[in-house]
């Protein structure tokens, strides 16, 4: 055997011996930074394919890394470890010294110093869901042994996925009054002897679990199953009043929730990401997998150029100014490229900064991507409206779906497939737009199922429809007033 054939066997018999695990380095494992839409988490190094991976925490400087692998059941947990060298290479994951004998363990939480550990792990005298939190801390010779957190912050119930602000307040998970709920406890003296039950709207008659809160105590990120939601658990967030209640739960909106169980949501320490886990069901031969997203998705952002001018709040994405708005309120965008799909499911407006004047109908511009629609359109009221807009670069412009929504001086166009796809019974007033260079058709209308269903009748009106591709109309009963329609 020649050299080169030994060597090429002993990388062979390396990778088998340890899955082929990705040697990676850099922050965040050398990843390209993500996007408003969710990418799997450091695939073949953290998440790797026919695994489970769950809850996880990153230390504050970012370099450990701690995540629970799971399997098909929900049945075993177990922590592994990876930190990040001087070189910025990150070891193979592994089992962390702080569980200590503790095999079974899972949702590590780090403190802001970085010296303290949380998790939470099963008791094994008793049902595996009836879990204790411990927390082990860093000395100069490694982790202590864990040390179990007592009471009164862990029962005779299920206690898991601690977390804690910077002045040392706790928010945790317990099942101590049966169905899980999630409770406060702050820091007083040194102790922790009061907790708290948090009130509505974070805890409702069903439900609730996973509790992230923001550093500083000004949001709840949680796990809940609620009629606003998208399927299973969904992800939401509340906002804490000076007073010490808690604003609306938010939905974190179709970006992340699904019809799948979303939780254990986080932001990293930088502020920059938003990681997750989705899993299909509790008991499923799916893979699961943690996810992450740019932080702007979820978070409002003082710097944004989209604003909501009922509340004031900015945003740095479209789907989170929509998730955060209530019904009637304006949502203005302001001159730029924005590169993500948004869904619009509720009563409001979506403008540029100024809908009459091409100059910014122009250069206010939404990129989609090949999977599907830039603009979903699901409400049903006449009270929705997108103005002033240059929709483009996905499969589809807008995808009405029983809407009535009023579509005015919008240019829609370098889309896939069509410029306007219209379902189920809609009737939108499409007005002073421009609909070209779509690859197959302007506008298409699906017709209805069912005996007796009426057709798609959208106002089309002072509209240019020229150049796209196969046809500038199909199907729908539309009413066409003084437009400029070429290719029918």
């Amino acid at each position: 055997m020649t050299a080169s054939k030994i060597i090429i066997a002993v990388v062979l018999i390396g990778c088998i011996t340890s899955l082929c695990v990705a040697t990676v380095s850099g922050p965040y494992m050398g990843q390209e930074p993500p996007g408003m839409k969710p990418e799997i988490f450091s695939p073949g190094f953290i998440c790797l394919d026919n695994r489970y991976e769950y809850g996880f925490g990153f230390s504050p400087d970012g370099r450990e890394f701690a995540f629970t692998l799971t399997n098909s059941t929900w049945g075993y947990f177990e922590l592994l470890y990876t930190t990040m060298d001087a070189n910025g290479q990150w070891a193979e994951p592994s089992r962390p010294e702080f569980v200590g004998d503790r095999i079974q363990s899972l949702y590590p939480f780090f403190t802001s110093d970085g010296n303290k550990v949380f998790f939470a792990s099963p008791l094994y005298q008793s049902s595996p869901w009836n879990s204790d939190i411990f927390y082990s801390e860093r000395t100069d010779n490694g982790w202590s042994e864990p040390v179990n957190m007592g009471a009164p912050i862990n029962s005779t119930g299920m206690e898991f996925r601690l977390s804690m602000t910077d002045d040392g307040t706790i928010y945790f998970l317990s099942s101590r009054d049966g169905d899980g709920n999630i409770y406060r406890c702050p820091l007083e003296e040194g102790e922790y002897t009061t907790i708290e039950k948090l009130g509505t709207p974070i805890n409702t008659t069903g439900p609730e679990g996973s509790p992230f809160i923001a550093p500083d105590e000004s949001y709840l990120i949680f796990e809940s199953g609620r009629a606003d939601g998208y399927g299973q658990n969904d992800l939401y967030i509340s906002f804490r009043n000076e007073d010490g209640s808690w604003g609306r739960a938010i939905n974190l909106g179709p970006a992340v929730n699904t019809n799948a169980i979303e939780d254990g949501g986080s932001i990293t320490r930088d502020g920059k990401y938003f990681l997750f886990c989705q899993r299909v069901a509790y008991t499923t031969n799916i893979q699961t997998d943690i996810y992450w997203m740019d932080a702007r998705a979820v978070l409002p952002d003082p710097s944004g150029t989209i604003v909501n001018l009922t509340s004031g709040q900015r945003f740095g994405s479209i789907q989170c100014a929509v998730n955060y708005a209530l019904p009637g309120e304006i949502i203005e965008i302001g001159l730029g490229s924005y590169s993500e799909s948004v869904v619009i499911d509720k009563d409001i407006v979506i403008k540029s900064t100024d809908p009459n004047n091409m100059f910014y109908v122009g250069g206010t511009i939404i990129n989609g991507d090949l999977d599907g629609p830039v603009l979903t359109l699901t409400i049903t009221s006449s009270n929705t409206q997108i103005t002033g807009l240059t929709i483009r670069a996905g499969n589809i412009g807008i995808s009405g779906s029983g809407t009535n929504a009023e579509i005015f001086n919008c240019r829609i166009m370098d889309n896939i497939t069509c410029g306007v796809e219209l379902s189920r019974q809609s009737k939108p007033h499409i007005l002073n737009c421009l609909i070209t260079a779509n690859g197959q058709t302007g506008i298409i209308m699906l017709p209805g199922s069912g005996r007796g269903n009426p057709p798609c009748e959208p106002i089309i009106e002072n509209c240019i429809i020229v150049d796209n591709g196969q046809a500038a109309i199909i199907g729908g009963e539309p009413v066409i007033v003084d437009s400029l329609i070429e290719g029918q």
